[in-house]
């Protein structure tokens, strides 16, 4: 009897351990029954699902395998999202069904699923655009990165988590534009937008059977009016969702539906699907980590924003290039704030006066922000700021033009003394003066005609048109068409640029007094890079 008790004791201590060690190597990520689950109506199955010690001996038999099961699973999950990002994902359905069944996991496994996420990273990073034929104004790219050597290296690290969370953007404005791919696949899979056909203009006050048709098909972008009782009556809550969605569309603000707001509304769910399919191709080329301080430049759009820790600092709307000499989409940094800039007008601007002075009638306005590109591309003022009530604005020779450079300068220069009084008495003079930025400020110049902002606290997409057509080139590219945008682009913008500068000294240093109207006791500039405004 006291042996079978000792038997017994022994037993119960050994299912014990093996309960501890169980659970302290899934603890540690070392084993997992994952999302797949073990299948099968075989005696041995049965055995291993009533029995623990069984249990661990499967599931370490697993690991032993040429990729652990957790792993393994983590990366078919993974991979099963790439419609998310607006890909096709890869059918691992087999692998899927293998590692149900409990079979170990082989080499020839292992490199199917290396395949696939080396060719995910490759797609993440830019690898599906034929880079040779796209726009000389696309001066945008992505970090190069061997993504079979980075899995190995995971691999042999037991990190393969960490590599697979590397491959995708984080940046919120990719994040954010995914979740509302989910959505807008969902609208497209259910049948796309309701159509709202042939309607009269209807407005505030007015009641038709199009009133009902048109609050329906706003609800579906989530422009939800509140409950009316009288769903054809056009009352106040449609008006308001109504020049919300004109508000995301760039449309004129009415609050009616006009020609232009019923065209916006016909769109198919398809074909926004696809405009959020090609902006998130377009994210993918951006630096994996956006500063937290940044200004950020929309082409399409034509507004620039200043970013500081997520929040809005400053917005405003902004004149791009025109059709003949767009605003190329580049990363680059503003190096120093320079106040009533001299222009030096390139030899691709005609006019006899190759050097314009400072003053009120400088095309560079009174403040320029130089930056550090090879492309004579940055921000300014300029002159004539009536051209900002326009709506489509696609005026300049290639550079940012702001409606509020001197608010944007006294953010910059804060720390340096510079308020907005300040800034308004140096502008009122015509000496030029200069001033570096002591942590240069990161800009984006970007091309984004679908984005995720927010209206009444509600997150939503912004469409808008597409001034260069660099959406139909990008579709045309990605599917092997050939290339439909300016190949001259880059020589275009190149010619733009001034043939000879002399740089922002590095140092402060003792001025010479030929250079007096150049100088302020932040720094020394001789001339400055102020072609194509």
């Amino acid at each position: 009897m006291k042996n079978f008790a000792k038997i017994l004791t022994g037993t119960i201590a050994l299912v014990g351990a093996g309960f501890v060690v169980f659970n302290q190597l899934q603890d540690r990520g070392l084993i997992s029954l994952g999302k797949f689950t073990p299948t099968g109506n075989s005696a041995s199955t049965k055995t291993s699902q009533n029995n623990p010690a069984d249990k661990i001996g499967e599931l370490l038999s697993l690991d032993n395998g040429a990729v652990k099961k957790a792993d393994a699973t983590m990366i078919i999950n993974f991979l099963e999202g790439a419609e998310t990002h607006g890909l096709n994902k890869p059918d691992l359905s087999a692998l899927a069904a293998k590692i149900n069944k409990g079979e170990k996991i082989t080499e020839e496994d292992k490199n199917l699923l290396k395949n696939e996420l080396v060719k995910f990273g490759n797609n993440m990073n830019g690898g599906r655009v034929p880079w040779k034929k796209v726009s000389g104004y696309w001066l945008m790219r992505t970090k190069a990165r061997d993504f079979g050597a980075e899995f190995d290296t995971a691999f042999a690290n037991n990190n393969l988590q960490g590599f697979v969370n590397s491959l995708a953007p984080t940046h919120n404005a990719y994040t954010s534009l995914t979740e509302m791919r989910t959505k807008y696949a969902a609208i497209v899979k259910n049948g796309g937008f309701i159509k709202i056909g042939d309607a009269p203009e209807l407005k505030l006050g007015m009641t038709d059977e199009k009133v009902g048709t048109l609050r329906n098909r706003l609800a579906q972008e989530d422009f939800t009016a509140l409950n009316s009782t009288t769903p054809t009556y056009f009352d106040e809550g449609l008006k308001k969702q109504l020049e919300n969605f004109q508000k995301s569309h760039n449309l004129k603000i009415t609050g009616d539906l006009n020609e232009n707001t019923l065209k916006a509304l016909d769109v198919s769910a398809m074909d926004r699907l696809k405009q959020i399919d090609l902006n998130l191709e377009r994210e993918r080329w951006l630096p994996r980590e956006n500063p937290a301080v940044r200004i950020e430049a929309n082409i399409a759009d034509q507004r620039v924003i200043m970013w500081d820790n997520g929040i809005k600092r400053i917005e405003m709307p902004a004149i791009v290039g025109k059709d003949s000499t767009k605003t190329p989409i580049l990363a680059d940094h503003i190096r120093a704030v320079v106040f009533n800039p001299p222009w030096y007008k390139p030899e691709s601007i005609k006019g006899s006066v190759r050097v314009q002075p400072p003053g009120p009638s400088n095309s560079l306005g009174r403040v320029k922000f130089d930056m550090e590109n090879g492309h004579a591309i940055y921000l300014h003022d300029t002159p004539n700021h009536a051209l900002f009530d326009v709506r489509n604005r696609t005026f300049s020779h290639g550079c940012v033009r702001l409606h509020y450079p001197k608010d944007l300068a006294a953010i910059l220069l804060k720390d340096k003394g510079f308020t907005r009084e300040r800034i308004d008495e140096i502008t009122s003079t015509v000496k030029t003066q200069a001033v570096r930025l002591d942590v240069k400020t990161p800009v984006l110049i970007l091309y984004r005609t679908a984005f995720v902002d927010e209206i009444d606290g509600k997150k939503v997409v912004y469409f808008t048109s597409d001034p260069y057509k660099w959406d139909k080139a990008l579709d045309e590219l990605l599917n092997g068409g050939k290339i439909s945008v300016d190949e001259n682009a880059a020589e275009k913008v190149v010619t733009n640029k001034k043939p000879k500068t002399d740089k922002i000294a590095k140092n402060d240093v003792a001025p010479k007094a030929e250079n007096q109207n150049a100088i302020t006791n932040q720094v020394v500039v001789e001339k400055f890079d102020t072609a194509a405004p």
